[in-house]
């Protein structure tokens, strides 16, 4: 995926951005082994040696490149991008059209390396070469935009995001009309920024657009739309709106029941993900009884889908836990396990459900000393605790203690109080469920550093009903599959 940027500076300032941001760059890859120019002469075929042209070195690094991507080595990576970007420079001019790809490989690398602020100048400046040779309309603006939106979020830069986002959609529009589906991650990233500055109404128009969207394209009927009821759903049920939540997921189900059967195991999805909603908000029953109606689906079918029928018995062994039932939970558990396939993808999912212990049931964790919340930034201080616990192989606390707190004592009994009353998915291995010794988690919270403040009670609305805290800069979901 490309990056985005949202530049209306002068072009003249443009080709400086660029330069300057290749300089240090360049100062910044010395610590690579090799010398750029090695990275790419070195995957030339030694028949062509010195004779290669630009174009096949060209040709030779980014493939070098893309593989070093795929590796995660992206600081190598990033010396690559640079001496492709350097050699294409050279041949064409240091502003040249040819430069904008090379340009944007760069940025894309530095990207995943986290180097944002790199990333931000070099995306800046492709973005303004597109606008001298393309055009401001033009739709090859479209995803460095919406990239560079993405690291304005995972920045914390959210008004610039939703800036450049809207300049993405804008354009996107221009180019591609109003229903296409193209536009759907600039509408999340849209979502992130707007749910960050607390605007949670624009942040839900977004989501509850692309559904509208999919309608339009598809048909309200069409169960190739569920999908984005699903994303729907989730949205409403990550921002506490959960009669919502349900009612978009009974929609789902009523859309897959009228065009695909009653007995359609592609129900099964969206059943699921209402048991989630179920469950959040307390009713086990409800959502107990509507994984069963799943999982016979799934188990009624003749593809008997065994990724989807190990998901359901996790969270039917989820809810048995919750409810303090734990033999009948490791029935299901132990189901789940013998449910996946014994190949890779079964051996991930053992390991995504099973390989480590899971917090299932307890109050959150405070994020707020007693009378720290509603303070102004300046007032407040970073506190941490370092937790020592234990899991028995029902999943109970059997063991807690403090192994270090700063300030010393704040929070401990807080944090403890919290964990002895939490319950687990405990850790399996060949099906049979382990103890867990000598587990540690650090957590977090503000606190006032006056001495008259220092109280050793958490504050009284950090508890259950605090809300979850978001995943700045991405916009994710609990896992309903």
């Amino acid at each position: 995926m490309r990056f985005v940027s949202l530049s209306l500076a002068p072009i003249a300032i443009t080709v400086i951005a660029a330069m300057m941001t290749v300089s240090s760059a360049a100062d910044e890859i010395q610590a690579v082994d090799s010398e750029p120019q090695d990275l790419i002469s070195r995957t030339v075929d030694e028949t062509d040696g010195d004779q290669a042209s630009l174009e096949t070195r060209r040709a030779a690094g980014r493939e070098h490149l893309v593989q070093l991507s795929d590796e995660q080595r992206y600081d190598e990576a990033a010396a690559v991008a640079l001496q492709i970007l350097r050699l294409t420079q050279e041949e064409y001019g240091e502003d040249a059209r040819q430069v904008i790809d090379p340009l944007l490989d760069l940025a894309q690398v530095q990207h995943y390396g986290a180097e944002l602020a790199a990333a931000e100048r070099n995306l800046s400046a492709a973005v303004m070469l597109i606008e001298r040779y393309a055009g401001p309309l033009s739709a090859e603006l479209i995803e460095p935009l919406t990239s560079l939106g993405e690291i304005y979020n995972e920045s914390g830069l959210y008004d610039k995001a939703a800036q450049t986002f809207n300049r993405a959609l804008r354009l996107n529009h221009v180019n591609h009309g109003f229903t296409n589906f193209e536009q759907f991650p600039i509408m999340d990233g849209l979502t992130v920024s707007h749910s960050s500055l607390n605007d949670i109404d624009e942040a839900t128009f977004y989501q509850e657009s692309q559904l509208e969207i999919q309608q339009r394209r598809l048909g309200t009927g069409n169960p190739e739309t569920a999908p984005a009821y699903f994303k729907l759903a989730r949205w409403y049920s990550r921002t506490n709106r959960y009669d919502e939540a349900i009612l978009t997921y009974q929609k789902a189900d009523r859309v897959v029941r009228e065009a695909l059967g009653k007995n359609s195991p592609e129900r099964a999805k969206g059943l699921s993900g209402l048991a989630l909603v179920y469950q959040q908000i307390g009713n086990r029953s409800a959502s107990s009884s509507i994984l069963r109606k799943a999982l016979q689906l799934i188990e009624e079918s003749p593809e008997n889908d065994p990724l989807r029928r190990a998901s359901i018995l996790v969270a039917l062994g989820d809810n048995l836990t919750r409810e303090g039932r734990f033999s009948l939970a490791k029935d299901q558990y132990v189901a789940a396990w013998q449910a996946l396939p014994d190949d890779d993808t079964g051996a991930e999912r053992r390991e995504f459900y099973f390989g480590r212990t899971v917090r299932l049931e307890g109050n959150l964790f405070p994020q707020y000393a007693r009378r720290a919340r509603g303070r102004s930034a300046d007032e407040l201080k970073t506190g941490s605790i370092l937790i020592d616990y234990s899991i028995d192989s029902k999943g109970r606390v059997t063991d807690s203690s403090v192994v270090e707190s700063d300030p010393q004592g704040l929070m401990d009994e807080s944090f403890l109080s919290i964990y002895r009353r939490s319950l687990f998915r405990p850790r399996y291995n060949d099906g049979v469920a382990q103890l867990s010794d000598g587990l540690l988690a650090r957590h977090e919270f503000w606190y006032i550093s006056d001495k008259k403040s220092a109280d050793n009670d958490a504050d009284s609305d950090a508890d259950s009903s605090a809300k979850p805290q978001q995943n700045r800069g991405k916009l994710s979901y609990p896992d309903d599959n």
